[in-house]
């Protein structure tokens, strides 16, 4: 077995690192875009609520819709990085 999966989309994933393709760049946009999506304190605004919210609604994945949440609960940008390190580790870090 050569780790190629397919999602419910369809597409091929390489063990699991396109799943969620979509869900991986929307938070990236977040971090990436850090002074939009949060204030001075580091904390999520109104905006980066909403982005978070409409991420949340497009995840079917019950792991990923737990994480979110606990970043929802704890809003900081500290919380959004190490939920995404947790999330997509073997997308960024390899084996």
């Amino acid at each position: 077995m050569t780790g190629i999966q397919r999602d419910e989309s369809g597409e091929t994933s390489d063990d699991g690192c396109k799943q969620g393709g979509l869900i991986r760049k929307l938070i990236e946009e977040i971090i990436y875009n850090w002074h939009i999506y949060f204030d001075k304190r580091e904390t999520l605004n109104s905006d980066g609520r909403k982005a978070i919210a409409r991420i949340l609604k497009l995840s079917r994945d019950d792991r990923q819709r737990r994480y979110l949440k606990r970043v929802l609960r704890e809003p900081t940008y500290e919380e959004l990085l190490k939920i995404y390190n947790i999330l997509f580790e073997k997308c960024i870090y390899g084996d």
